[in-house]
């Protein structure tokens, strides 16, 4: 039984230190947003999907360990760590409800990030709608290739019907 609870302190170490590595991807994300940094938009993104996928596979590991936890204590439903804390030794259960404190703090500060950079990406995408209504004309004439002006009021059919 200890080593399921020292299992699943070292599983909750790690899904920390991913969290942990999440938020500074999520800083990062928020440093490009501001910048207006494309790559480094598209590169913080990537490294914050994978951090995430890791921590879906760590979580899975969290559950498996909590639901054999439940079994030898014969719990009717995988329980919450708070409910596992009663069950644990006292050394362990230490460790565990650090573990949830720094494990909570961090995902508010990561919930807040989220939040900022949500409303970043969106004032990106507005300024980008304005500088395309500056740059395409209202009257649908564009260039051609050739420098001469062509009238486009009409969409162009994708299939030529003509014979």
């Amino acid at each position: 039984m200890e080593s399921l609870f020292s299992n699943l302190s070292k599983i909750l170490t790690k899904q920390n230190q991913t969290l942990a590595a999440l938020l500074a991807a999520a800083w990062e994300h928020n440093t490009a947003l501001r910048k207006n940094d494309t790559k480094a938009i598209l590169a913080t993104s990537f490294q914050q999907e994978k951090l995430s996928r890791e921590l879906i596979v760590q979580d899975g590991e969290r559950e498996e360990i909590q639901r054999k936890l439940a079994g030898e204590h014969r719990l009717d439903k995988p329980p919450v760590l708070s409910a596992l804390l009663s069950y644990a030794p006292a050394a362990a259960a230490e460790d565990l409800k650090e573990l949830s404190r720094s494990f909570k703090a961090t995902l508010t500060q990561l919930s807040e990030i989220k939040d900022l950079n949500s409303i970043l990406a969106r004032r990106g995408q507005i300024i980008t709608e304005q500088l395309l209504k500056v740059i395409r004309p209202k009257n649908g004439n564009t260039y051609c290739e050739s420098g001469k002006m062509e009238d486009r009021a009409q969409p162009q059919p994708f299939v030529d019907k003509t014979i």
